[in-house]
């Protein structure tokens, strides 16, 4: 049986940085949120753990001090496409944290401020009427006034007026941490390693850890691992002959991309995280999305107004915020064209710096206005 009187105003499925920022932003302003998170804390995910400076900055509007005790703070990045190399300096704008380490801090601040959270409990969301939606766990049955789905890419919402696309364009991401190596750039440093049909990078977060990400492009690998695309692509790749990659890592994903889901909301439904918008795995802009998308959705709400109104106000927000995602989908298809790879092995003069201007653009300077 349900009790008008014992639910909340917002129910947040997922409690990744989207949620989180959610919950937190909501809470603080005396709405009663539960979140409700398929996983048990702290868990591992398919993530390079690099927070561009525009996600720094949300997250210390969000966590405040706290951040400064979150992994290590940049203090260069560098880019390297054939015999080229791009550098920046992060001006420790940005920082390198591990997704499990990130998320249980967010989460942590969301039950401060007053949020519940229920761990290990799977949602479903379930449509009373039209345009009027509920959330159904295995413990229970909830009708808030709002839901935010902050679930990432996966399949829940059936709805076809929520559901995501089907793309035929997929990444599969591989995410795992080794003891620092002769590959591994000194601690606070990122390195990116853009190769044909994919990308490793790495961050040295701390003297004894390097987090690994590397991701490939689907296309016609049928069930080949994707170490194994990339180093038949790449036979002289230095960075593949140096890196151990394991045979089983330790977390493996699928992402289609780009992203974009039919409707940003519906009813009593809010979309947020990578089911908002997605562009591909370590782009180095996913978590400043998710935080992105998370405020604006807690902002929505907080307009106290009618359904089509908050989700129209919804949607300006996030089409204000897309210049970050262009940037970053600009770079990421500048780099995976294979005249860029011609030009970086040529001789060009001034490349340097054109390509180190450009990172310092997408991922250093803080763009967070009007969160």
């Amino acid at each position: 049986m349900i009790c008008p009187n014992t639910q909340p105003d917002v129910v947040i499925v997922g409690a990744g940085p989207a949620g989180c920022s959610a919950a937190i932003r909501l809470a603080r302003a005396g709405h009663s949120v539960t979140v409700c998170e398929g996983a048990i804390f702290p868990r591992r995910k398919v993530c390079g753990g690099c927070l561009s400076g525009d996600a720094v900055a949300l997250l210390v509007d969000l966590l405040g001090e706290k951040v400064a005790g979150l992994g290590t703070p940049v203090t260069r990045i560098t880019f390297g496409i054939g015999r080229r190399t791009f550098s920046t300096f992060g001006d420790e704008h940005c920082r390198i944290v591990r997704r499990d380490i990130l998320d249980a801090t967010l989460a942590e601040e969301a039950a401060a401020a007053g949020a519940r959270l229920e761990f290990g409990q799977r949602a479903e969301i379930v449509e009373e009427s039209r345009g009027s939606f509920s959330i159904r766990t295995a413990a229970r049955y909830w009708q808030p006034r709002w839901i935010i789905w902050a679930a990432g890419l996966t399949d829940l919402v059936k709805h076809e007026n929520l559901k995501r696309q089907d793309l035929n364009r997929a990444m599969i991401g591989q995410a795992w941490s080794v003891a620092p190596m002769d590959v591994c750039p000194p601690v606070g440093e990122i390195a990116m390693h853009w190769l044909q049909g994919g990308y490793v990078g790495l961050a040295t977060v701390s003297p004894v850890e390097c987090l690994v990400g590397l991701a490939v492009e689907r296309n016609g690998s049928g069930s080949r691992k994707p170490s194994d695309i990339l180093r038949a692509a790449n036979s002289k790749a230095d960075v593949l002959q140096v890196l151990e990659l394991p045979t089983v890592a330790p977390k493996l994903g699928t992402a289609n991309f780009p992203h974009r889901p039919k409707h940003v909301g519906y009813g009593n439904v809010l979309i947020a995280g990578d089911a908002a918008g997605f562009e591909e795995p370590f782009s180095g802009e996913g978590i400043g999305q998710a935080l992105r998308s998370g405020l604006a959705a807690a902002r929505a709400v907080l307009t106290d107004d009618a359904n089509d109104f908050v989700i129209s106000h919804y949607r300006k927000q996030l089409r204000q915020h897309r210049r970050v995602r262009r940037r970053t989908r600009w770079l990421s298809q500048i780099l995976r064209n294979r005249v860029v790879f011609t030009f970086a092995d040529s001789h060009l003069p001034g490349l340097e710096t054109i390509g180190g201007h450009l990172l310092r653009g997408v991922h250093v300077n803080s763009v967070t206005e009007g969160i």
